[in-house]
């Protein structure tokens, strides 16, 4: 009768090392995926932080505007703005010397500035965007009129041809 050992008998050794590399390729894989689930969370994340950040700035010029309408124009305003479907939101605090008190204006605003707080929402993500604007060239209020394409202050001279193209 002829006896065979464990270690002698290579019978099915071509399967266990199969069934090894495919456990180490199958490890690799799920690897792979979960990196790549992870890349798409963050990736998402950083898309509506922009996209909230997008809709600060927004506010932020919607508050320019209605001062270059109305140098006087400090109310509080608001929002929606629709984008791929998702809707976002902007607020926007307009401070002057009047509400330095606030803990929103802090620190203080110096005389002819006002400072713009833009918070932008945009799904579960905030972005807030601040700004200290001047009204007018020494504190004037010049600004103001709609009858004045260019406002000036101090010694200014010029030649040749000028162009006001209304770019800020």
């Amino acid at each position: 009768m002829k006896t065979t050992t464990l270690l002698i008998n290579k019978d099915g050794s071509a399967l266990v090392i199969c069934l090894l590399i495919m456990a180490v390729l199958l490890a690799v894989g799920i690897n792979a995926l979960s990196v790549s689930s992870i890349d798409q969370k963050i990736s998402g994340n950083y898309r509506k932080q922009a996209q909230a950040f997008y809709m600060a700035e927004a506010g932020l010029q919607r508050g320019v505007a209605e001062i270059k309408k109305d140098v006087s124009y400090r109310s509080d305003t608001t929002d929606n703005i629709t984008i791929g479907g998702v809707t976002g939101d902007y607020a926007v605090k307009i401070c002057d010397t009047t509400n330095n008190g606030e803990a929103a204006c802090a620190p203080l605003i110096p005389s002819s500035y006002v400072k713009l707080i833009s918070q932008g929402n945009f799904s579960d993500s905030t972005q807030t965007v601040e700004s200290l604007a001047s009204l007018a060239p020494n504190g004037g209020s010049n600004a103001n009129s709609p009858h004045k394409a260019v406002i000036t202050s101090g010694d200014n001279t010029g030649s040749g041809n000028h162009v006001v193209n209304g770019y800020d």
